[in-house]
């Protein structure tokens, strides 16, 4: 964790004096607003969510690479974006609001599939019964190899939670004791997960766990940076520390090994999947400044999808269950047998990518019940 309060450090204090001995001009002024680089960070943290599970089950060094840091990305954006001192004053009502930005989706969507799900499981076959589908709710986790990607808004909301009431036990202590936690509960997200093989832990208790780690790292990296964009204000610098730690990653992540935190699966190392995701999540953020800088359109594109992130994550699924049967249905209208694989992955992945964006700014966002639905909010 040191290496990691380094980096922090040490671009804070390249960025000074970049920012002391630069001139007092316009031109050095970023285009684009303070916060867009959080937003366009999420935004392309979600396409890569898209990416990978437009991939699996199949194992490729993309989903390799980027399994090792996309859902930690958004667990320490969660650390970056939160306020401590404003909401230590009335935590019952940060975890209220939360509750009902991630657990009122949660339940909502997750009450659609079982619906959904009784009536079409005697037309279709599927691989578990209504009834074991309902027993996989009350259990929290699973089913294995089945799980749904709504597993990720429960554990947000437990993680925040717990990360709260932490950080006000430990306002008073010093902030090295937070990276003590970080060890710790590290060590109890590998106990829990031990305790409970070959069973998945019940309510991705060991992946909350983990989850308040990676807000830690965030929220530490908040006090040292507060919300200025990560970057050393030099697209050659930008570029040159991304190609170096984007090569570290790759390392980092081969030795690892693919890791879905949805079925309890951390890699190889626990402690090596902690180092990749906050690698990861700093390489994006290096990545997602220049992409800022060099495009309009990408940097309205990138904010698009950022601002509605949740909803892009909680839809795009529902796009994947479509491609194949379009597929085969446009090729019966040509006469002729379109092939799904070896470039159905592609296609699913654009397909989710644009459908989900255009549903959720369109449709969710214009209609009150789907509002709801997907963010809590009417």
């Amino acid at each position: 964790m040191s290496v990691c309060i380094s980096i922090i450090s040490s671009v804070r204090a390249f960025e000074f004096e970049v920012h002391m001995s630069a001139p007092n001009s316009d031109s050095a002024k970023p285009k684009h607003g303070r916060m867009d680089w959080i937003d366009a960070t999420r935004g392309i943290g979600v396409i890569l969510v898209i990416l990978v599970h437009s991939i699996i089950p199949n194992i490729n060094p993309i989903t390799l690479h980027v399994s090792s840091f996309v859902i930690p990305l958004f667990f320490i954006f969660s650390g970056v974006t939160h306020n401590a001192d404003k909401h230590r004053n009335n935590i019952k009502r940060f975890l209220k609001t939360r509750a009902k930005q991630l657990l009122v989706p949660y339940f909502c969507l997750y009450g659609v599939v079982l619906l959904l799900f009784v009536p079409f499981s005697s037309v279709f076959e599927f691989p578990l019964t209504p009834s074991q589908l309902a027993f996989w709710f009350f259990y929290g986790s699973g089913p294995p190899k089945l799980t749904l990607h709504l597993w990720f808004l429960p554990v947000l909301y437990f993680g925040m939670a717990l990360f709260v009431g932490l950080d006000y036990v430990t306002k008073n202590l010093p902030r090295l004791f937070r990276w003590m936690l970080v060890g710790a509960l590290s060590y109890g997200a590998i106990f829990l997960k031990d305790s409970f093989e070959p069973m998945l832990v019940p309510w991705h208790l060991n992946a909350i766990l983990l989850s308040a780690a990676f807000i830690i790292i965030g929220n530490e990296a908040r006090h040292y940076r507060e919300l200025d964009a990560w970057s050393f204000e030099s697209t050659a610098f930008d570029a040159l520390a991304l190609a170096a730690g984007t090569s570290l990653l790759i390392v980092l992540s081969r030795m690892n090994g693919f890791v879905d935190l949805a079925v309890d699966n951390y890699g190889s190392s626990i402690w090596l999947y902690l180092a990749t995701g906050t690698l990861g999540t700093v390489m994006v953020t290096l990545a997602t400044n220049m992409a800022l800088e060099a495009s309009e359109t990408i940097r309205r594109l990138l904010l698009r999808v950022g601002k509605h992130s949740q909803e892009v994550y909680e839809a795009h699924p529902l796009v994947f269950y479509l491609v194949a049967p379009v597929i085969m249905f446009v090729g019966m209208l040509l006469g002729w047998l379109i092939p799904v694989e070896p470039l159905g992955w592609f296609i699913r992945f654009i397909s989710a990518t644009a459908i989900s964006i255009t549903f959720t700014t369109r449709f969710i966002r214009a209609n009150s019940t789907l509002r709801f639905i997907f963010t809590g909010r009417r």
